[in-house]
């Protein structure tokens, strides 16, 4: 009832009309042959979006004035914030992508690990449990420790804790931040789900396996990677053609039900 009573304040006293003024698209776009996996045609001939992914979501003061700069050269451009932490620069020609695509390269994710989803973790968040930004970055320099840049996982969703903001339900890969008992130590750790999927009639909720502790989790993801890309397939091939290889890889990490006992 009260609810309904402020409402009908609000309606008596303001107006709840939309205008939605529709924009024209009248710059001129320029072709370019030049292929990117961040760059994206645009329906307007000639135009284009470049995606930026700044690591773990986290865009520093240097690579944004760098980013700012050159965007103030540009006529008529639009930056569009993602669901997943990045950002997609807009209504650019051929010849401005281009430069764009090379002014950020190397500055953000270029392959799909490194554009994974961390939500902000135990760090700042008051009800977070695990590092979860932390862990990404353990994961991106343990890649780079061992050289490895193929782009074969997926892209990963870590969540400090249960409650999803960094939506590790929907990931194909997903890790939730937990604190788990191993060897009678309080140890941080990841429940590692497996399958899920975001999109129109094909969201399901991805698969809880276990947990593995985080200081595992990047050893976990380098085998699989590798395992991966000496399978010749994608990963999503990978998880239904090769099970019983990715059931192997997983039992080596995940930490015991039981209280071990040192």
């Amino acid at each position: 009832m009260c609810y309904k009573e402020h409402l009908n304040k609000v309606f008596e006293s303001e107006s709840l009309d939309v205008n939605i003024e529709y924009k024209e698209y009248k710059k001129q776009g320029i072709k370019t042959t030049v292929k990117h996996n961040r760059l994206i045609p645009q329906k307007q001939e000639g135009l284009y979006s470049v995606y930026f992914h700044p690591i773990c979501g986290q865009l520093s003061m240097t690579n944004y004035k760098l980013l700012i700069d050159k965007l103030d050269e540009l006529e008529d451009i639009e930056i569009r914030l993602s669901m997943n932490e990045g950002m997609y620069i807009r209504n650019l020609n051929g010849e401005e992508a281009v430069e764009l695509i090379k002014l950020t390269q190397n500055l953000g994710g270029e392959t799909k690990l490194e554009q994974s989803v961390a939500c902000i973790g135990a760090n700042i968040c008051q009800i977070g449990i695990a590092d979860s930004q932390g862990m990404l970055q353990d994961i991106l320099e343990y890649f780079k420790e061992k050289n490895f840049t193929a782009d074969v996982l997926p892209k990963i969703r870590i969540s400090g804790c249960t409650n999803s903001c960094g939506t590790h339900q929907i990931g194909i890969l997903g890790f939730a931040g937990k604190k788990k008992r191993v060897n009678n130590v309080v140890t941080e750790a990841f429940e590692l789900y497996i399958g899920g999927a975001k999109g129109k009639d094909k969201t399901k909720l991805g698969s809880s396996i276990g947990d593995i502790t985080r200081e595992n989790v990047p050893k976990f993801l380098y085998e699989l990677a590798k395992s991966i890309e000496e399978s010749k397939l994608n990963y999503e091939e990978y998880i239904l053609e090769n099970n019983e290889e990715l059931n192997n890889i997983i039992d080596k990490y995940l930490v015991e039900e039981r209280v071990v006992k040192a």
